[in-house]
């Protein structure tokens, strides 16, 4: 089974690292907390940090209010809920973080394949969706692509990135995917995310996904090319 958390437990590990990085006590979280509203007390901070208070989006916005005060970096809602574990919506539904930061930064809401965890009721079925769907498109896929390849393709995550990936090459987000896992063995996003520092620009993010977008074009090209002789 693929590693899961709540969203409380996401946002409170975080807090709890942004807190110790600038060496700040949990009375100071609480006392910065009270200035904004919130009834809080060290041990509510503690249970926060514990992963065991319910965070709404006001708590999430005061939350990032607080902790953009007391490191001096302001922080957004989506940088909360940064995580490389799947988010349990509910224990029939887990989903990627970047659905989630996708959502929140004012993206609609359409849960592509790959954004589902595939271990839960359901998510299964999503994967098996995208296997047919490469199947549909098996002559845009790789040469010599295999089937423990499709399904791990199919399992990547295919959000914004892939999705604008997919419209500006004329193929299917799946499509993007197989190229992808066939390139690096992981997600156009996850590899412009591992080859850029976590604090980069929108302009470093932006040129680096247009490097990689290039990268899958060409793999695409020579898919599509007839085989010489």
């Amino acid at each position: 089974m693929q590693p899961r958390a709540t969203i409380a437990q996401i946002v409170g590990k975080n807090a709890k690292q942004r807190r110790l990085s600038a060496d700040a006590t949990l009375e100071s979280v609480a006392q910065s907390a009270r200035s904004y509203g919130l009834k809080w007390t060290t041990a509510r901070v503690v249970e926060l940090e514990r992963g065991r208070l319910a965070v709404g989006i006001p708590v999430l916005l005061i939350l990032a209010q607080v902790l953009g005060d007391i490191t001096g970096e302001r922080l957004t809602v989506a940088d909360l809920i940064q995580t490389n574990s799947w988010v349990e919506l509910n224990p029939s539904l887990a989903v990627s973080a970047q659905s989630i930061q996708q959502a929140l930064s004012g993206v609609e809401v359409d849960l592509n394949t790959g954004d589902v965890a595939d271990d839960g009721p359901g998510g299964s079925e999503t994967v098996e969706l995208a296997l047919e769907s490469l199947k549909r498109f098996a002559n845009d896929l790789p040469a010599g692509f295999r089937t423990k390849d499709l399904r791990s393709a199919a399992a990547l995550p295919c959000g914004l990135a892939e999705t604008r990936a997919a419209k500006s090459l004329g193929v299917h987000p799946v499509v993007v995917n197989a190229h992808a896992w066939a390139l690096w063995g992981h997600s156009l996003s996850e590899r412009r995310d591992e080859t850029v520092p976590a604090n980069a620009s929108p302009q470093l993010r932006g040129h680096k996904t247009r490097e990689l977008i290039n990268e899958i074009r060409e793999s695409v090209e020579r898919a599509k090319s007839p085989p010489d002789g």
